[in-house]
């Protein structure tokens, strides 16, 4: 069995919701994403932590974790 896809990497780190139904733009905008980028979007979050993206995340778009 390959990898997981991006998005399921990306949902498993709890960078965007499990689940969510992105439009098919946005699923290939996600997917488009090199593997570096990927695991620096991970390793961003790994570093500082759940509790401080609880605190000061943006939740205007709740299916994502993260804005930059």
């Amino acid at each position: 069995m390959g990898s997981p896809n991006k998005i399921q990497r990306l949902a498993d780190a709890g960078l965007i919701r499990a689940g969510h139904q992105f439009s098919d733009q946005d699923r290939q905008l996600l997917e488009s994403l090199s593997e570096d980028e990927v695991e620096a979007l991970i390793s961003v979050k790994t570093k500082l932590g759940e509790e401080f993206f609880n605190r000061n995340t943006v939740l205007a778009y709740p299916p994502v974790g993260i804005v930059f």
